[in-house]
């Protein structure tokens, strides 16, 4: 029985731990071009060493952390490889103590085993690597600001209703397709099927008119399922627009009430459901601000410790 304790028990243990480390490593994918694009203001007056410095230490980032995700994919290969052997084996015994005949033993081996690692084996490790990228980035918001990061995954939440509410509805469409297709298939396999006595009679064009009647509603059932779908992606679309202005809004609010220490606030890329962007200002400035003496800080470095940090979720 292919469960979750047959998966563990295939994999050696060594394989299965360099997957979880190196997939956690490769997880930094989702936070990377925030926290380095984060850093550019901080260079308009630094120096050019400080410069060289941020180029060298954000294309060691880049590289590390995209060979620790191509090794991933590469540990990721080599499991599904293992599982489909085991897998396999198991079908063509089965088949065997069954007294099945060759034909149908060789689909096991062929078609039923290729669903299972389709939808089965390399489901669960994209899975997997996305929840380890979502863990990362959620931690990586909260760490920067807990407010504002827990205010954007509570927006980013939301891009999930429309396809939640839609998925009955689309599924009902997706099956009145389906029998709209079956049955304009039945339909053309009779008109084939009986054409030449249908010429005969010269009814062929007749009966090809319910073939007709058949395809335009089998492509009709089609385009609703399309547009339904559609419909919940564009919903979608500007839930991800919510979740984009929503928190710059709230931020905006929280920062001229200095609430929470919050200063600034400004996501920089839509493309992304989740991203926020918190300025820290050192204590030293924030003390003179509330005084009235504020002053200009001092360059920043390179990744200095007050970072504008760009956080995906």
């Amino acid at each position: 029985m292919i469960n979750w304790k047959w998966l563990y028990q295939q994999l050696p243990k060594p394989l299965l731990v360099a997957l979880l480390i190196f997939s956690a490593l490769g997880g930094f994918e989702g936070v990377l071009n925030g926290y380095v694009l984060g850093q550019v203001p901080n260079l308009t007056a630094a120096t050019i060493a400080q410069r060289l410095q941020y180029v060298a230490l954000a294309a060691a980032l880049y590289l590390s952390t995209y060979t620790c995700l191509y090794l991933s994919l590469c540990l990721q290969q080599s499991a599904i490889n293992i599982w489909n052997v085991a897998l396999k084996g198991h079908l063509l015994r089965l088949s065997g103590a069954l007294n099945e005949p060759a034909s149908k033993g060789i689909n096991r081996l062929t078609n039923d085993a290729n669903q299972i690692e389709t939808r089965y084996f390399r489901l669960i490790l994209d899975c997997g690597q996305n929840l380890m990228m979502t863990v990362i980035s959620i931690w990586f918001v909260l760490v920067v600001n807990w407010l504002m990061g827990l205010i954007f995954v509570a927006f980013s939440a939301l891009t999930m209703v429309p396809m939640v509410i839609a998925e009955q509805p689309l599924a009902k469409l997706g099956q009145r397709a389906s029998e709209a297709n079956a049955e304009t298939v039945a339909q053309a396999t009779d008109w084939l099927s009986g054409l030449a006595e249908l010429g005969q009679y010269g009814a062929a064009h007749t009966f090809f008119k319910r073939v007709n009647r058949a395809l335009h509603q089998s492509e009709k059932r089609l385009q609703q399922q399309t547009v339904a779908q559609y419909t919940a992606q564009f919903a979608t679309w500007l839930l991800v627009v919510l979740a984009l202005f929503g928190p710059m809004l709230i931020g905006f609010l929280l920062m001229a009430h200095g609430g929470f220490g919050i200063t600034i606030f400004n996501p920089i890329d839509p493309a992304t459901v989740c991203r926020s962007c918190h300025f820290r200002r050192s204590q030293r400035d924030q003390r003179l601000e509330s005084a009235g003496q504020h002053q200009a800080a001092p360059p920043a470095a390179a990744f200095s410790n007050q970072p504008l940090l760009c956080c995906y979720a």
